[in-house]
């Protein structure tokens, strides 16, 4: 089993959804996040089955719907509900969800409690819609390291509930791979991109040997995706470059690539 490349749509978040499955065709990825901002909103049912189309027509995959529900009142949170309905008209096995808005450090017990009950009642009302949910692996949030990770998927403790994961900037491969090691099998697909010192952004190629040593040996998890995410400028003409070094890591890591020491 290996990594099947994918798209982010939130990638291009200036383009219509037809010119990113073009793209996406033309540059061999094999599926699409669509994001809940903008290009599939939340409750739109009939976008969602339009998007559904595109993606079925040109042999795309719609594994699984970025959402921006963060488990908390906050005006920044997208209601569940409409996002379980355009999940559903996407044919879509899982939505993304983010864990608050502060850090694990920051934030106090009350707050992660109340934060890990929205996360399981998501996950709830996933799973009676046949449907998982993915914690977003990000900053500022309860995911922003692997102790809040995994107190989360303890905290809220369901069996629906799964994690995406990507790296910070510089960050050890060991680390990683440590990261990687504490989700076990609650993983459930990556957000790839490569990124130096304050979140500049650089080709994929120049981290194509970074992210093959953090993937090397490791068992891709049933239906695992590996989500392009951000590219250098947001420019669409360097995605058959990016994907390129996508599927060449991939393929290094599948093969049984030794770490380097």
């Amino acid at each position: 089993m290996s990594w099947t490349p994918g798209l982010c749509s939130i990638t291009y978040r200036q383009l219509a959804p037809e010119e990113i499955v073009r793209l996406a065709v033309a540059s061999g990825l094999k599926a699409v996040e669509w994001g809940t901002d903008i290009h599939a909103p939340p409750g739109d049912a009939a976008r969602a089955r339009e998007l559904a189309g595109l993606c079925r027509d040109a042999g795309l995959a719609c594994p699984t719907l970025g959402s921006y529900a963060r488990a908390t009142d906050s005006a920044r949170s997208q209601p569940f509900e409409p996002l379980l309905d355009t999940a559903e008209a996407l044919g879509a096995a899982a939505i993304r969800v983010w864990a608050g808005e502060t850090g694990f450090a920051e934030t106090g017990e009350a707050e992660r409690q109340a934060v890990a009950e929205t996360v399981h009642g998501y996950a709830e009302a996933a799973a009676a819609r046949g449907m998982r949910v993915a914690l977003e692996y990000h900053p500022d949030t309860l995911t922003d390291c692997r102790a809040g990770t995994r107190w989360l998927l303890e905290a809220a403790a369901h069996p629906a509930l799964f994690s995406y994961w990507q790296p910070v900037p510089d960050q050890p491969v060991e680390d990683c791979r440590g990261d990687l090691d504490a989700l076990g099998g609650r993983l459930a697909h990556l957000h790839v991109f490569y990124w130096r010192g304050a979140r500049e952004r650089h080709p994929l190629a120049e981290g194509a040997d970074y992210w093959a040593r953090i993937l090397a040996g490791r068992p891709v998890p049933p239906g695992g995706h590996a989500f392009l995410e951000f590219v250098p400028g947001d420019d669409p003409g360097c995605l058959k470059a990016e994907a390129a070094a996508l599927a060449g890591f991939l393929r290094k890591a599948g093969s049984g690539h030794e770490l380097a020491h």
